[in-house]
């Protein structure tokens, strides 16, 4: 009886010390600060070097090793192995940008900002009737304009730009053909796929080495969602490499920063602490609301305001508010300037692009097979779905697709969104 006492005074005893072994390990993984509380494995990472010889910050924790690896996001879009394979080269962008050699993490995507849930108005909507205000109709007409641009006068990366602002744009559909004349002209398919249902869009398509363009209703004002965390990112990069801001700069979450929808931070401790590259690099890659909340207070009002003023963005005085009403234009202008600034080939720049590449929810890649590499940034918010960036397909080219439906609560969008974009390709790359 002695004995069995003994026993189990003994395995009582062991038990205790296991139990407290756990306990001070799992204390001390909510220790400390940074990127570490954020749910994130720590992963050796690769700091860029400046032109003087710093370093910009530490690089994306991706496990590369696992492209299996699930970060634990929101979950309202069903997540999706990406492959992170660049099928650009440098001359198609002029410029040096990395080729990712690697397979990237799972992105599992979901509605970028959630910021409200309330019914808005149907902002920059068009007639769902199958005739246009300007008297396109369904049957394939369409505003087209023989355009005098050619190909040497892309050699400069602001032609890119040029090409946006060199029109006017109507309600309707606009094709401006380049000296090379090769735009379909029957857009039948396309605004078949432009009327359907309850939906309406705005979308602007520059093919980069011509500037032939094809645009739809693309002044029309929507609520950007997320995809406008791309110019304030952009901003943000340019000025680290102009030197008034240093990437490397600390910033503390607090519990202001706090903002539900997509990311990991809101998950962190508060008092955790990430650099100014963490916040700008995770409000693209995870569409990170608290990150995008935490840039913005590094982000002066008014020179964000004069930054879309200096690209041509026609709705730069909206830029006031975190999350302003914008046109397909104002997003084709930033992104030009995304284009252009990772055609100088510079450290800085060649870093954001690949982000850019890395972004989630990648709605134009998906829509037209996973084929061409697209840089990107999209955004999703109840009634609303776009995504825009950079298309690297056989002729590159900038594409822009805003989309709203005043029915569709979810933000999911893509029956709609597919075929348009699938359209628009087949007359941007006949």
């Amino acid at each position: 009886m002695k004995s069995i006492l003994q026993r189990m005074a003994c395995s009582l005893l062991l038990a205790s010390l296991v139990i407290g072994v756990l306990v001070g390990l799992a204390a001390k993984a909510f220790e400390g600060d940074g990127a570490a509380d954020n749910g994130l494995p720590s992963f050796s990472t690769v700091a860029a070097v400046k032109p003087d010889g710093g370093t910009v910050g530490a690089d994306l924790p991706y496990d590369l090793s696992n492209p299996e690896t699930d970060y634990g996001f929101d979950t309202d879009f069903d997540g999706e192995s990406e492959g992170y394979k660049a099928l650009f080269s440098a001359s198609q962008i002029g410029g040096s940008v990395p080729k990712p050699s690697e397979d990237r993490v799972i992105m599992t995507a979901q509605p970028d900002d959630d910021e409200s849930k309330e019914p808005e108005p149907s902002q920059g909507s068009t007639s769902t009737s199958p005739d246009d205000s300007n008297g396109n109709s369904s049957s394939g007409s369409a505003h087209i304009e023989t355009g005098t641009l050619t190909t040497t006068e892309f050699v400069s990366n602001s032609g890119l730009a040029n090409a946006i602002k060199s029109h006017t744009y109507s309600t309707g559909l606009d094709i401006f053909q380049s000296a090379r004349g090769d735009i379909p002209t029957d857009t039948t398919a396309l605004m078949n796929a432009i009327h359907s249902g309850s939906n309406s869009c705005s979308f602007i398509a520059v093919r980069i080495s011509d500037g032939a363009t094809i645009a739809y209703n693309a002044n029309a004002l929507y609520k950007c969602a997320s995809s406008y965390k791309a110019v304030a990112t952009l901003y943000a990069y340019k000025q680290a490499e102009a030197g008034v801001f240093n990437l490397n700069t600390p910033i503390t979450y607090t519990s202001a920063d706090y903002y539900p929808g997509s990311g990991i931070i809101k998950s962190s401790r508060v008092g955790s602490v990430y650099t100014m590259k963490n916040v700008a690099d995770y409000s693209i890659v995870y569409s990170d609301n608290t990150a995008y909340t935490m840039l913005q207070r590094c982000i002066n009002k008014n020179d964000i305001i004069a930054f879309g003023r200096s690209l041509g963005c026609p709705n730069y005085a909206n830029f006031e508010s975190n999350w302003p009403n914008i046109s397909a234009i104002d997003e084709a202008m930033w992104w030009a300037e995304i284009y252009n600034y990772a055609s100088s080939g510079s450290a800085y720049a060649n870093q954001l692009y690949n982000v850019f590449l890395s972004a989630t929810n990648p709605v134009i890649k998906k829509a037209l097979g996973d084929v061409h590499q697209v840089a990107h940034k999209s955004g999703s918010i109840s009634f609303y779905f776009h995504d825009a960036g950079i298309v690297h397909s056989e002729d590159p080219y900038l594409l822009v697709l805003l989309t709203h439906n005043p029915y569709n609560y979810s933000s999911r969008n893509e029956s709609y969104f597919y075929p348009v974009v699938r359209e628009i390709d087949k007359l941007i790359n006949p």
